[in-house]
């Protein structure tokens, strides 16, 4: 589906789909309920016994990504980018908007470097959006073979810091999808939702709130 026909998706067919998915990895993998991920560095002068562990249980968490990945894929009716683009058009509460352009923002900052440490750790994967695509398409689902060979070369230390990295991600883009959820609630249950889309540039103009940022 291309980027284009997904953003013409009718806004209650697009919140459909994302409360049911959303419904879905809430009710059915224990990765969507939160909690942390603990990591332990063992290092010692014998390189054979270096190791990184971490809690994951593999089996679990690539069921769970199965649906997390449509979150953040943009040709995905779901993809958060876009959805945070487009709801607020449809949204008529000042307060809900603002909450929404605060998740935008967390969306960005998931999507960005993290710090100014994560380029020497992670070379051209620091940025979230970079350690995501390498993680699930080169470590995990094995789709794409330029990041599958990127993966198999860096080997087991770097790949389990690699998952620990997009863990961090992960935690925050879930954090973005849960206020997403409880925004279309809480519009829902007020009367805010709209199925037309609002002319927030004329709202600007007139002295309103400025026009929801778009997704990079």
């Amino acid at each position: 589906m291309s980027r284009r026909r997904s953003h013409a998706i009718p806004i209650q067919r697009r919140i459909h789909l994302f409360e049911r998915l959303y419904a879905d990895l809430k009710a059915n993998e224990p990765y969507a309920k939160g909690g942390e991920i603990s990591i332990s560095f063992t290092v010692s002068r014998d390189p054979d016994r270096d190791f990184i562990e971490t809690n994951t249980n593999r089996q679990e968490l690539r069921s769970y990504l199965t649906g997390f990945r449509q979150f953040i894929s943009p040709d995905d009716p779901v993809y958060l980018g876009t959805i945070l683009h487009v709801l607020p058009r449809h949204i008529d509460d000042v307060e809900l908007r603002a909450r929404l352009s605060r998740a935008m923002d967390a969306w960005k900052a998931a999507l960005g470097i993290p710090s100014v440490f994560a380029p020497i750790a992670l070379g051209p994967y620091a940025a979230g959006s970079e350690t995501a695509r390498l993680y699930l398409y080169g470590g995990v689902f094995h789709s794409d073979p330029d990041l599958s060979d990127v993966w198999d070369a860096i080997g087991p230390d770097q790949q389990r810091f690699i998952e620990y990295q997009f863990r961090q991600f992960e935690g925050k883009v879930r954090l973005v999808f849960i206020e997403v959820r409880q925004v279309i609630v809480a519009a829902r249950e007020g009367g805010f939702l709209r199925d037309e889309p609002l002319d927030l540039g004329s709202m600007a103009d007139a002295g309103g709130e400025p026009e929801a940022p778009k997704t990079p």
